[in-house]
Parts: C-alpha cells; sequence; structure tokens
C-alpha cells in the first residue's frame, strides 16, 4: 500500500464532489497570534479545552466562544475574543487565495506561526466544505527547494466526519506540546509528511462514574504517514499518537508516541505493527532475540514521552510547561522508557500591558544531549551522544526532506529563547525573538560528509545568536507580512565567524 497514492486520489475525489462550506476542521500551526489568543481565554477559565495538539478542532473552540458571555470579559479577553471570532468566520465560507513570499534565503529554523520555509514561493489553495465533508487543494511553486522539490501540494487535506471522530488524509503540520518556540515531538519545522489521520472532534469529558461533576476533556490522535524516497530506509512509514486531557481547568497532561517502521527492504506487517505498538523494538532484550539477529528482529525506531502545562489566571498570570521525551535505545533492559533517560524542555509564560499592547512573553530552556550508552562492566564512564532522533538502522533519522520532525535544533543542542507575541485592536500583530543557541555542542557528527545522515544544522559545534522580528498587517483581503532574521554564529575548529541577515516579505490575497 503507498500512502501517498490513497491521499492524491482522495484529494482529487474532494475537488470533484465537495459541495457548499460549512467549516474548515481545524486551528493550523500557520498562526501563532491565534493561538495566543485561544491559549488567554482558556487560562482565563472560558474554555476548558486541551490546548496542546495542533491542529486543533474548530468544532470544540467555536463550542467554547459560544459559552462567553462577552458582557463579562476584560478589555484584553475583549480583544482575543473578537480577533477569534474573525477568523472563525472566515473559516466558514469557501474561498480562494494566491499567496506570493520573496525571501533573502531559506529559513534555517521554522518555528510556530512562520508560514514558509524555502524563500520565494507562489502558492494558491482552494478550499471545499460540506456538511460532512471538508477539503483543501493547495498547490505552490518553489524557485530554490532545500530538498529538490519545486512543485508541492504542501497544506492540501481531504477530512470527512463521523460522529465525533475527523478521518483525514493529506499533507498538513503539527505540533504536539505547549510550548511556543520548539517541542521535542512534532513541529511544522520539517514539511508535512503525507498521512492517513483519525482525530477526535471535539472534547467531550471523560465522567468519572457516580461523580457526573468531575469531568476530563480529552482529545485523541493517530496517524500513519510514509516518508520520502530518498533517504537511507526508502519510503519508511511514521506511526504517531498523541492524547491530551485537562485533569483541571489549569491543568493540561500529554503523551506521545512516534515510529519509524516498515519500508523498502524492512518488515512490514502487522505482527510487525504489534510489535511496535507493544515497544517491544529494542535490542538490548535478548529474550527478543537481537543477539542472533539484530537487523532481521528490529522493527522499528520509536520516540516516547509526556508534557504538562499549569497555568495560573490570577494577580500575576503565568503558565509553567514541561515536555520529557526518550528514545527506545536508550532504555535499559529494552521497551521505552520516558521517565529514566530523557531529554527536556522547559518553559514559562506570563502576560502583561506595554505602549498600549497587550503581549504574551515566554522563556524556553532545551538540552536534547542524550545519554545513550549502556553500562559495561559495572562502570557508567563511557557515555554516548548523537542518538537522539538517531537510529542504527533508519539512519536518516526522525528527519523528513532534510528537516527535523522534531526539535528545530536537533540534537546534542542547548536553546535559550526569549520571545514576544502581540496582537493589536486593528488586527496588526507583533512577534519578537531572542535564540541563544549551542548547536551540536558535542562537536561530533554520525557521518560529517554524508548531508543525509547525522545532525541536519551542523557538522560542528556551533554558538549561534538570533534575533528575530516580525510585523503582519491584515486589511480587507490582504494580508501582509515582513519579517528579518539576523544571526551571528561561531564554531569550533577553527572554522571562520559568519554573519547572517534574512529579509522576507509575503503578501496573501484572499479571493
Amino acid at each position: 500500500m503507498n500512502i501517498k497514492n490513497i491521499i492524491f486520489q482522495f484529494l482529487v475525489l474532494s475537488t470533484l464532489s465537495s459541495a457548499a462550506a460549512k467549516a474548515e476542521p481545524w486551528v493550523d500551526t500557520s498562526n501563532i497570534f491565534l493561538r495566543s489568543d485561544i491559549q488567554l481565554l482558556a487560562d482565563k477559565g472560558h474554555f476548558n479545552i486541551p490546548l496542546t495538539t495542533y491542529p486543533i478542532m474548530w468544532a470544540d473552540v467555536s463550542r467554547g466562544l459560544k459559552k462567553i458571555d462577552e458582557t463579562n470579559l476584560d478589555d484584553e479577553s475583549k480583544n482575543a475574543y473578537w480577533h477569534i471570532k474573525q477568523h472563525l468566520r472566515r473559516a466558514t465560507n469557501s474561498r480562494s487565495s494566491l499567496r506570493f513570499n520573496v525571501a533573502s534565503s531559506e529559513k534555517r529554523f521554522t518555528s510556530f506561526g512562520d508560514e514558509y520555509r524555502d524563500g520565494n514561493v507562489a502558492s494558491g489553495s482552494f478550499t471545499f466544505m460540506g456538511e460532512r465533508v471538508s477539503a483543501k487543494l493547495s498547490a505552490s511553486v518553489v524557485e530554490d527547494p532545500l530538498d529538490d522539490d519545486y512543485a508541492r501540494l504542501d497544506g492540501s487535506y481531504i477530512a470527512g466526519y463521523l460522529g465525533n471522530w475527523v478521518f483525514s488524509a493529506g499533507m498538513y503540520d503539527r505540533w504536539w506540546g505547549g510550548s511556543w518556540d520548539s517541542n521535542l515531538a512534532m513541529t511544522n519545522n520539517a514539511r508535512p509528511v503525507p498521512t492517513l489521520a483519525i482525530s477526535r472532534k471535539t472534547s467531550d469529558p471523560f465522567v468519572m462514574p457516580f461523580f457526573n461533576q468531575i469531568q476530563f476533556p480529552w482529545t485523541a490522535t493517530t496517524f500513519m504517514g510514509q516518508l520520502e524516497e530518498e533517504r537511507h530506509v526508502p519510503n519508511a512509514w511514521l506511526w504517531g499518537f498523541r492524547g491530551t486531557v485537562k485533569l483541571t481547568p489549569k491543568i493540561e497532561f500529554g503523551i506521545t508516541r512516534l515510529a519509524q517502521w516498515n519500508g523498502d527492504g524492512r518488515p512490514g506487517g502487522f505482527d510487525t505493527f504489534l510489535d511496535v505498538f507493544m515497544g517491544n523494538d529494542n535490542c538490548a532484550e535478548e529474550e527478543f532475540g537481537c543477539e542472533e539477529d539484530r537487523l532481521a528482529n528490529e522493527p522499528g525506531n520509536q520516540l516516547a514521552g509526556w508534557d504538562v502545562r499549569y497555568s495560573n489566571p490570577f494577580d500575576l498570570p503565568f503558565s509553567v510547561y514541561l515536555q520529557k521525551m526518550a528514545e527506545d535505545g536508550n532504555a535499559d533492559g529494552g521497551g521505552l522508557n520516558p521517565i529514566a533517560k530523557s531529554v527536556d524542555l522547559y518553559g514559562v509564560e506570563t502576560r502583561f500591558t506595554l505602549a498600549d499592547m497587550n503581549w504574551l512573553a515566554y522563556l524556553e530552556y532545551s538540552d536534547t544531549l542524550l545519554d545513550c550508552s549502556v553500562e559495561e562492566d559495572g562502570s557508567d564512564d563511557f557515555k554516548s551522544s548523537n542518538c537522539f532522533y538517531e537510529h542504527f538502522i533508519y539512519q536518516t533519522g526522525m528527519r523528513y526532506k532534510k528537516r527535523t520532525i522534531g526539535h528545530l535544533y536537533d540534537n546534542d543542542s542547548e536553546s535559550i529563547v526569549l520571545g514576544f507575541v502581540s496582537q493589536m485592536d486593528n488586527l496588526e500583530s507583533w512577534e519578537f525573538k531572542v535564540r541563544l543557541l549551542k548547536l551540536n555542542y558535542d562537536n561530533k557528527d554520525k557521518e560529517p560528509d554524508n548531508p543525509d545522515i547525522g545532525h541536519p544544522l551542523t557538522s560542528r559545534a556551533e554558538d549561534s545568536l538570533m534575533f528575530s522580528g516580525k510585523y503582519q498587517l491584515r486589511k480587507g483581503k490582504f494580508k501582509y507580512t515582513v519579517g528579518s532574521d539576523i544571526s551571528s554564529s561561531s564554531f569550533e575548529d577553527d572554522i571562520d565567524d559568519t554573519d547572517e541577515v534574512l529579509l522576507y516579505f509575503d503578501v496573501e490575497f484572499t479571493l
């Protein structure tokens, strides 16, 4: 079965059969200002829905909006409420759009809200919606792509509704975690993988038996995708699962599973997937048969983890979040253990008013150097890096089209990021970010001379300081975005320092 061919057939059928629109299925990862507004209302207690798994369903957001009495909102919440309503109105109309991007170079890091990766792009999209089916056909042409794909269908999908479930096929971005700049599971850093997916439409709560007042809103999504042919194991499959629950209106908890399996020359039957699902894919297990035939019995490459977000809306508003992810090859005795050895991401955010503008501010820290060694002769002196997102069989790693599926800065990197987000009353929006990065700081790479294996950003240790800014204006049917990334990097091994300036301009016109 070729997942890419199935998705293409669905997209063609959707453009021929879809009728008048009702609503788009979800809020995607392209608008950090909209995300900030939705999160604000949730943190202030106006929504009680999980918000750390993107895309999130418009059905959930719309249902929450209907319960809000606007007259009881403070000014900040009222602005957010009307911004969300405006976006919801756009999502309920069939529309077509044209978009043009001009940039001095590709974006090195693509974070939540960044709408392009490769510079100089022309694209068009056509959205169709019916009572039970929604579809989007998005086509783009890139002048100088990193992966040599000049024509793309990224952003295209077809989604059908059955009860409280959404069945979809397409290529759309995901963001799994409560962080803003990056996360350890799934981000929109890489191009979207073609997938077949099932997701919950609304987070109708689980109710405790005999305790009707105790309710836990929850969401779940799972997908199966196919990676590209130009990798160490061609056409490998990617399985993902994400579940989230609101334990209280202030606490959201999520779990994540990701696994590469199947592909050309690899076992791909149901029994193999069952081993992947059960976590029976770590060759530390002697009973699994790895000692006899390690390559034959290893069904996949897995990541597993959990994250939590706590918000305090009173007096000084703040939120804190934590995410932990572990590699399958990092578990003593086999299987997956996302609690013991893991890489971590921490963040804190707050909101304040300055110059008559409401701001979201966040500070994030992560360190992705992971010790994947196995204790030898009673000693733990031997340590091994270069293993997070890596695998001895699936050697291209958790990457797609030369970019990391997960953390923007890949493995063996340390990051500190300070960010600010604001949206004004007249739909002017601002975003500023300062990144202090230590990329590949162990100064080692699996194959320094092979760009398809190992660290995709740098084969040598790199210290980088980057300033980013973005201004966005919506005016009538036009949306204008202008921005810049200014960075300065120094390297080990007597490599010359570099300074780079990226400038970009983006315009979108809704027909």
